[in-house]
C-alpha cells in the first residue's frame, strides 16, 4: 500500500506543479477567462450579487452574448474574489490571485486524497480517474466556474458512498462524528444544486444512489441470480437523510432567496431584456425571432429548422465533444494529433469491453447495478449536452461532461475487487502518460506562448 500511495502522490504532485506553472506563467487563452476574471473581480469589494444589468457589473458581461456569469446562482466567483483579495497581500497581480483559487482547491483535493487513502486503500481506484483527461487539470489552472463543482463532486462521493462514508458509518454504528458529516454533506449538495446546471445531473445521481441504499440494494456478496433489487427499507438512514436534505435546502434556498431579494420574480425576463440590450446583433433574441438567417450560425439550431441528424453527423457533435473532453486548448481551436484521439477512443472501447465482460461473467448484483447506473447517467449527460447544442447553442464542450468523472471514479471503486489489478494500473498508467503529454505539449505550450 505504501508503494502505491507514494507513486500516486508523485503523479499528483507532478500534476499540481504543471497546474501552478500555468497559473503563474500562462497567458489568457482559455475560453472566456476575461469575463470569468471580471466576475471574480466584482467580489473583490462587493458582498452582494449584482442586480441583472447593474452598471456596476458591466465588465462581467460578454460583448458577444450579452450575458454575465454573475446572473447564475453559484458561489464560485464570490469565493474566488474573496480569496484573491486576501492573496493580493502577497501577490500583486489581481489576475493571478484570482486564478490561485482554482489551484488552491486542487491542492486541497490532493491533501484530502492522501488522508482518505490512508484510511481506505481502495480509494486509489476512485482518485485515479483524474488521470483520465488533462482537460480536468486545465480547469484548475485559471478562473472559471467549472473547477469548484468538480472539486465538490470529488468531496461528495467519498463522503457518501465509500467504506468510510456516511452511509456505511450509519449502518455499522461506527462514527461518533456523524452529525458533522451529515451537515457537511448537506452543504456540499446544496452548493452543487446552485452551481453550473450540468451538476444537477450529479445531484440526481447522488439522490438516486441514496434512495437505492435506503431500500438496501444488493450487498457485495449477492450473486447475479434473482432480481437486481431486493427491497428492504433501511430505517437507520431516514433521519440522516432528512438532516442532509435540510442542510442542502438551507444552502440552496438561502442563495435563491438572496437572488430573489435582488432581482425579484421576473429575473428571466430581465435577463432577456439585458441580452437584447448588450448582445451583438447576431446573438440578440429579436434577431433569432425576426431574422434567423442573420443570427449566429450555431445559435438556436432547432428553431432554425436544423435537424438533430445534422447536428450529429454534419456538424460532428460527438466527435468534437470527444476531442474537447480529452484535450483541447484556446477557444477550442487547438487540438492534439488526430491519431491521439483515435488511439484514445480505441483503447477506451477495449478497456470498457473488458470491464463489461468481467462484470457480466464474474460480478455480483451490486457490480451490475453500478454498471447500469453509471452507463445510464453517462447517457443522460451525453443526451443533455446534445440537446443543449441543438436547442440553445452549438457548444460540444467536453467540460460539460465533467460531472460524470467522479461518477466513473465511484464505479471503479466499487468494482475494484473484480478487476485485474495489473490491467487496471496499466490502463491508468496509459491515461496518465497520454494526459501529461497532451497537457505539456498542447495546453501548456500554447499557454506559455506570447499572448
Amino acid at each position: 500500500m505504501k508503494k502505491k500511495l507514494i507513486i500516486l502522490i508523485s503523479c499528483f504532485v507532478l500534476i499540481t506543479i504543471l497546474i501552478f506553472i500555468k497559473i503563474f506563467f500562462g497567458n489568457d487563452l482559455n475560453p472566456d477567462e476575461r469575463h470569468n476574471f471580471t466576475s471574480a473581480q466584482y467580489y473583490f469589494n462587493e458582498w452582494m450579487p449584482p442586480a441583472i444589468c447593474d452598471p456596476k457589473a458591466d465588465s462581467t458581461y460578454s460583448e458577444i452574448w450579452g450575458t454575465s456569469r454573475l446572473n447564475d446562482f453559484g458561489l464560485d466567483y464570490f469565493l474566488s474574489g474573496k480569496f484573491a483579495r486576501i492573496a493580493m497581500v502577497i501577490i500583486k497581480s489581481e489576475f493571478i490571485s484570482a486564478r490561485l483559487f482554482s489551484g488552491l482547491i486542487f491542492f486541497i483535493l490532493v491533501i484530502v486524497m492522501i488522508s482518505m487513502i490512508r484510511r481506505d486503500e481502495q480509494l486509489i481506484y476512485f482518485y485515479m480517474i483524474l488521470f483520465l483527461t488533462p482537460q480536468a487539470w486545465l480547469m484548475f489552472s485559471y478562473t472559471n466556474n467549472d473547477a469548484f463543482p468538480l472539486f465538490l463532486s470529488f468531496i461528495a462521493v467519498p463522503l457518501f458512498f465509500t467504506n468510510s462514508g456516511i452511509i456505511d458509518s450509519i449502518n455499522k454504528n461506527k462514527d461518533n462524528k456523524i452529525l458533522l458529516k451529515l451537515i457537511t454533506a448537506g452543504i456540499v449538495l446544496g452548493i452543487l444544486m446552485i452551481s453550473k446546471r450540468n451538476y444537477l445531473v450529479f445531484v440526481l445521481y447522488t439522490a438516486t444512489l441514496m434512495i437505492a441504499y435506503l431500500f438496501r440494494f444488493p450487498s457485495e456478496d449477492d450473486q447475479i441470480s434473482g432480481s437486481i433489487f431486493t427491497l428492504h427499507f433501511n430505517k437507520k438512514l431516514l433521519i440522516p437523510y432528512i438532516t442532509i436534505g435540510c442542510a442542502a435546502a438551507l444552502v440552496a434556498g438561502g442563495q435563491l432567496a438572496l437572488d430573489y431579494s435582488v432581482n425579484g420574480p421576473d429575473r428571466d425576463a430581465k435577463i432577456d431584456q439585458c441580452i437584447e440590450k448588450k448582445a451583438k446583433f447576431e446573438f440578440k433574441l429579436s434577431t433569432i425571432k425576426n431574422a434567423p438567417e442573420k443570427s449566429y450560425d450555431g445559435y438556436r439550431l432547432k428553431d432554425k429548422g436544423v435537424s438533430l441528424t445534422n447536428v450529429i453527423h454534419t456538424r460532428k457533435f460527438f466527435i468534437q465533444l470527444f476531442a474537447s473532453f480529452f484535450g483541447s486548448a484556446g477557444y477550442m481551436t487547438a487540438y492534439a494529433s488526430k491519431y491521439y484521439y483515435y488511439a484514445m477512443f480505441l483503447f477506451l472501447m477495449i478497456f470498457s469491453g473488458y470491464v463489461g465482460y468481467t462484470i457480466m461473467k464474474n460480478g455480483s448484483k451490486q457490480h451490475i447495478f453500478y454498471l447500469l447506473l453509471t452507463v445510464t447517467f453517462l447517457i443522460i449527460m451525453l443526451v443533455i449536452s446534445l440537446l443543449f447544442s441543438w436547442i440553445e447553442d452549438f457548444q460540444p464542450q467536453g467540460r460539460y461532461l465533467f460531472p460524470v468523472i467522479s461518477i466513473l471514479g465511484l464505479f471503479f471503486y466499487k468494482i475494484s475487487d473484480l478487476i485485474n489489478k495489473k490491467i487496471f494500473y496499466a490502463s491508468y498508467g496509459i491515461f496518465f502518460v497520454c494526459s501529461i503529454v497532451v497537457y505539456v505539449f498542447l495546453i501548456l505550450r500554447l499557454a506559455l506562448q506570447p499572448a
